[in-house]
């Protein structure tokens, strides 16, 4: 157990002062991971500053502390299981021609995906760097502006997406509810961020060092995640968990003790059965690394 620093704290889901240390750094920086005692929200402290996150996100010095060569085609080859399980799970449940708008868009691979499946899709990237990839990736002009009160603009989205976006950022309450003047009537909001009740978090301690990382503000759970939405004013909260890492990812991590960075492993094709038991068992009861959540809009 780790004793718990005295340090000035406040929640940023219930604004509680009580709190427990989960980890006394992160994987790339000194920042702490901790725990509140109240509502049991995972979060960095301190949180870092306005500057620093500007900075940090406009040199996409999250992608550089982990490559040292920028490769969008090797990283659009990489992120293709992704940008396609995305994809195919909003065609299973949208038609083909309703407006997505991607907050947080990244490099742009899943607005050029959505764009090719049929789907009218806007991307927006708070990042420099990110953008001006994004817009050459795409051939469409990628939004600048961070979502910041509501909206103004008069434009609305059937679907807004944020894939890997909301840990990221240090309002999560504020932004969830913003997003709604953002929808059209029956919107929906989807989003996915990683899991704090990775069951492989559980099994190995390299994994979980590598967990914790500075531009992750939040680590969020099943029940977390909700209250946000919830607080929000969300009523209509679907959450499902998806495995995106393999069995064989997972034993990657207890025989090496380090990640696959330059060929992650999604998928086995040699061992299906096993691949297909272990995923849906993650899955099923919420111990997956990712979850995907859905918020309509009445």
């Amino acid at each position: 157990m780790l004793n718990t620093p005295k340090v000035p704290f406040r929640c940023i889901l219930c604004e509680s002062k009580d709190y427990q240390a989960v980890a006394p750094q992160t994987r790339d920086s000194d920042q702490r991971i901790i725990k509140c005692q109240k509502c049991s929200h995972i979060q960095i402290f301190p949180l870092p500053k306005t500057a620093d996150e500007n900075k940090f996100y406009n040199e996409d010095e999250q992608t550089r502390l982990l490559y040292k060569n920028i490769d969008i085609e090797e990283f659009e080859k990489r992120a293709s299981f992704d940008t396609q399980r995305r994809i195919g799970l909003i065609e299973n449940n949208f038609k083909r021609n309703i407006s997505i708008l991607d907050i947080g868009c990244g490099y742009g691979f899943f607005i050029k995906l959505a764009k090719d499946a049929g789907f009218n899709a806007t991307g927006l990237e708070v990042s420099k760097e990110r953008r001006e990839i994004a817009q050459k990736v795409t051939g469409e002009k990628i939004l600048p502006r961070a979502i910041q009160g509501k909206n103004k603009s008069g434009k609305k989205y059937d679907v807004i997406t944020l894939f890997h976006v909301l840990e990221h950022i240090k309002n999560p309450i504020e932004l969830a509810r913003d997003l709604k003047t953002y929808l059209k009537p029956n919107g929906t909001i989807i989003i996915e961020v990683p899991n704090a009740n990775d069951y492989l978090l559980t099994l190995n301690r390299n994994y979980k060092d590598f967990f914790w990382q500075r531009a992750h503000i939040s680590y969020f759970t099943p029940e977390t995640i909700n209250e946000v939405l919830k607080k929000a004013g969300h009523k209509n909260v679907k959450i499902i968990g998806i495995q995106r890492y393999s069995f064989q990812n997972a034993l990657n991590w207890i025989s090496r003790g380090k990640p696959q960075l330059q060929n992650p492993k999604y998928g086995a094709s040699k061992f299906k059965l096993i691949e297909s038991i272990y995923k849906n068992f993650l899955a099923k009861n919420l111990i997956c690394d990712t979850l995907w959540i859905e918020a309509k809009v009445n």
